[in-house]
């Protein structure tokens, strides 16, 4: 008896057809982030590869997402859109610094609450604190070649 090979092939085309569509849908969903709070800015010397949809934390909570990462041309540093979340009102001495919660983990963005009595105003510019390149730092320390 012979099979009929071309509905074999058709359902495997229209399965495989599915789960890419579908596929595509999650990805889509998942690179849109929200486009409600506010803007604020952080220049940092370096972007560590960070991207736009990374999170923005404090203490270790999603307060927002990187918008943009740009080079500047003039300072030649990585100029940063952060868009957050108004129920979160930042101190304007507030800090911004590049953190990952392991060695393996993609780059987020940490705030650290600062004391001023004032808030950070919508397209205001966050202090930042540069972060040691650790990725270079490793392998000096167990090459023996020393700091």
């Amino acid at each position: 008896m012979e099979r009929p090979v071309f509905w074999y092939k058709a359902l495997g085309a229209a399965v495989l057809l599915t789960v890419l569509g579908l596929g595509a849908l999650a990805l889509g969903a998942w690179r849109e982030a929200p486009r409600e709070g506010y803007l604020a800015y952080a220049t940092f010397r370096d972007s560590k590869g960070l991207r736009p949809g990374a999170e923005v934390r404090l203490s270790g909570q999603q307060i927002g997402h990187v918008e943009d990462v740009r080079l500047d041309p003039g300072s030649l540093r990585a100029e940063m859109t952060l868009r957050l979340d108004p129920a979160y009102g930042l101190p304007d001495s507030s800090l911004a610094r590049l953190d990952r919660d392991g060695f393996l983990d993609p780059w987020h963005v940490a705030v650290d609450l600062g004391s001023s009595p004032f808030d950070l105003e919508p397209g205001g510019r966050l202090n930042v604190a540069e972060t040691p390149d650790w990725d270079a730092l490793w392998p000096r320390l167990f090459s023996g070649s020393g700091l």
